[in-house]
């Protein structure tokens, strides 16, 4: 069928990515180049999502890559995995780009430290060479180590944030106690200022 209008379809994933939690999934969503600027940028601003699925989306191309993907991927958090198998024109030879986002996407990987944190871009189908796809898998015990130790991490911290918040509301209930007390408190003293007040009127 015919494709929507570009802002309604824009939002419609927008809507749909906010829906998601820890995983964004986009398979074959009929993402182009232009669509993954704000996609990406939704993504971005969800610290919770560890994983973004752009599989089989055909229409995404290396040019796309170079100008959208490569900022997204330099600042990925540890242990993130970024799916783009099966979109063929990435790095397809032949292709505008297609050479330069390889080369640029490898050296951002190794350069960035990413292997060592246990990211993940996972590109079988597309039309890198094989020995970028095995690179970029990372699927070593160095890899699987850096994304157990970032889950822990993110786990602990949950749990801290947990209990902050939780002391904060016994903090809060203790200091409403104490304000209604001292409300209390005033309203007694008043009461025994106005009485001693009228006792020396009527003495006087």
């Amino acid at each position: 069928g015919a494709r929507p209008p570009e802002d309604l379809r824009i939002s419609k994933l927008l809507e749909r990515i906010a829906s998601m939690t820890d995983v964004v999934d986009l398979t074959a969503a009929g993402i182009t180049d232009e669509d993954l600027k704000p996609i990406l940028v939704a993504v971005s601003s969800n610290t919770s999502f560890h994983t973004l699925v752009l599989a089989q989306n055909i229409r995404i191309t290396s040019c796309g890559g170079i100008e959208y993907l490569l900022g997204f991927i330099e600042s990925l958090k540890p242990a993130f995995t970024l799916d783009l198998r099966g979109c063929e024109t990435l790095g397809a030879p032949g292709g505008d780009c297609a050479a330069c986002f390889e080369d640029e996407l490898l050296e951002v990987f190794q350069e960035g430290g990413l292997d060592a944190m246990g990211v993940r871009i996972l590109c079988d189908g597309t039309g890198m060479s094989a020995a970028a796809v095995v690179k970029l898998a990372n699927d070593t015990p160095e890899a699987h180590i850096a994304a157990e130790e970032w889950a822990s991490a993110v786990s602990a911290t949950q749990e801290m944030s947990i209990a902050f918040n939780a002391h904060q509301s016994q903090l809060a209930a203790v200091w409403a106690l104490e304000l209604d007390a001292d409300v209390e408190e005033k309203k007694g003293e008043l009461t025994t200022s106005r009485i001693i007040g009228m006792m020396q009127e009527l003495a006087a």
